[in-house]
């Protein structure tokens, strides 16, 4: 077999990826199915580029053509590492032969610190209960989420044995969701009042083990007191909390005219300073107080303005945020919403909220809400991040392979245009990425039917409906893949009458026959 240049898709942690954590597994995807018996220590190489093999274990999954490599023990931190999979005849090949060059990949790890201790352990009294509140350290490795170890004592040596919990392990793990927030906790347990209590709290990463943290309490003896005669206490007001009800553009997605909306379950207070703003950074989910100090900085701002804009008849309230100059296209940008931002009838937001943004590609083409309709259930936890990202690696390729064939006109992609079959390949290729990434994460079950061009399967109650969806998908991108490649009269017949495109013209022969061999089944 000739040696086939795609049958490496691609490898989890990227190329030349940064921060990835230390418990990292390596995901190899082929674009056939492989030859098991390849697939040895001596074809597939994880080591540190000092040359340091490292142990691991794998396993292949024949479904979805993915090999999944596990080192022994968790990676070291920041420390750079090298996956290589050896290529040509001796290497690496698929079942029916086809081989690749030798190819490797790098990363490097999360830059591993001592974990500090807990800040600004606070203690509080309910009955016979007591409920702790912590903020996190101030020195912990980036990336790596932090578990804590919670106990409580009547003394304040943590040598010392433990009232609560009653277990020969004496702590529990409370895993931290948002490492930038207060942690809380209501102990359940109900102590014994009257006394003195010492709380302890440390915080623990895959790499570090930080110092205990106590705080004394002293649980008062609680009485009930009756309100005077002639009335009851008035009871102070309740406020709800402020949420935000809709950003737009939506989580992940594109950015086209330079402008973004956030509505506010309640009209707004004063606003505070750096209420919202967006800065030129990649998305997270969390914002660390260096992230706050460093590029996700109010300091690090695009030029833009935030407005009011008046909503008639309704008891939210609309933000807006223009840029004063258009966004570069190919950006990645992250919006920032104030947590002390605070609605005229309810708290405050508590919390900083984050969202990705993105401007378009130079050339991006397809159309994302085919994709997404047409995958029904199979795509509905699927982010739009992840589809345009596939969109942008399918345009690239259909671009370059197209530009590259004889037929290639360049008056025909112009200011971001292309030929209909380019779209068509660009919508199924991602497609069929999406059902393949979804098949990985979840198993492939599915809720209803799939409809994609010609393309249909019906609903079925296990996974082998996502198997044949994909089988399906790659039958149905043939053909279209064969006219990005420059093949436009093989195999097709005209068809009796010229199909028309969207705005009424008929569209060129070569991308309005059928396959032969569809109109003789049917």
């Amino acid at each position: 077999m000739p040696i086939n240049s795609f049958l490496v898709l691609g490898v989890m942690p990227a190329n030349n990826e940064q921060q990835v954590p230390v418990n990292t597994n390596i995901r190899i995807s082929f674009s056939k199915h492989m030859d098991i018996s390849t697939l040895t220590e001596t074809n597939i190489k994880l080591r540190k580029v000092n040359g340091e093999s490292i142990p691991f274990t794998f396993t292949y999954n024949r479904e979805t053509y993915q090999l999944f490599v596990k080192p022994v023990a968790f990676l070291e931190g920041n420390v750079q590492y090298q996956v290589e999979l050896i290529g040509g005849t001796a290497g690496i090949k698929s079942v029916t032969g086809d081989y690749t060059t030798t190819r490797t990949y790098e990363f490097n790890t999360v830059l591993t610190k001592s974990v500090s201790q807990p800040r600004n352990l606070a203690l509080t009294q309910s009955g016979s209960r007591i409920s702790a509140k912590w903020d996190i350290p101030t020195v912990f490795t980036e990336g790596q989420s932090i578990i804590y170890n919670v106990r409580v004592s009547a003394s304040n040596d943590p040598a010392n044995p433990a009232i609560w919990p009653l277990t020969d392990a004496y702590s529990i793990d409370l895993q931290s969701e948002q490492s930038t927030a207060e942690t809380s906790l209501a102990i359940p347990y109900d102590f014994e009042l009257k006394r003195n209590y010492y709380v302890m709290v440390r915080a623990v990463t895959a790499s570090s083990t930080g110092d205990w943290t106590v705080s004394q309490v002293y649980l008062e003896d609680t009485v009930v007191v009756a309100p005077p005669s002639g009335g009851t206490e008035p009871t102070a007001p309740t406020t709800e909390q402020i949420e935000i009800v809709e950003v737009y553009p939506t989580q992940g997605s594109l950015i086209e005219d330079n402008q973004i909306f956030v509505i506010f379950s309640d009209k707004l207070d004063t606003l505070p300073v750096d209420a919202m703003y967006v800065v030129q950074a990649p998305y997270k989910e969390h914002l660390s107080m260096v992230d706050v100090l460093t590029k996700y900085s109010p300091s690090k701002a695009i030029a833009g303005t935030v407005s009011v804009v008046e909503m008639a008849d309704t008891a939210n309230e609309l933000l807006q945020w223009v840029a004063t100059e258009p966004l570069p296209l190919e950006k990645e940008y992250t919006l920032v919403i104030s947590k002390d931002i605070k609605g005229q009838n309810s708290d405050i937001l508590g919390i900083r909220s984050t969202h990705a943004f993105r401007t378009p590609w130079t050339r991006l083409y397809g159309d994302i809400q085919t994709i997404k309709e047409s995958l029904g259930s199979f795509g509905e936890y699927v982010s739009d991040s992840f589809i345009y990202d596939s969109m942008n690696v399918n345009t690239q390729f259909a671009y370059d392979t197209a530009s590259n064939t004889a037929s290639f006109e360049l008056s025909e992609y112009q200011n971001g245009n292309a030929p209909y079959y380019i779209h068509q390949y660009v919508n199924l290729q991602t497609a069929y990425d999406v059902l393949l990434n979804t098949v990985t994460s979840s198993g492939g079950s599915s809720k209803e039917d799939i409809t994609l061009g010609v393309l249909h399967v019906a609903k079925e109650s296990n996974g082998s409906n996502a198997v044949k969806a994909l089988s399906k998908f790659k039958l149905d991108i043939k053909p279209w893949l064969d006219m990005v490649h420059g093949h436009r009269n093989r195999g097709y017949a005209k068809p009796g009458g010229a199909v028309k495109g969207e705005r009424g013209a008929a569209y060129p022969e070569f991308f309005t026959r059928t396959d032969l061999k569809t109109n003789f089944d049917s």
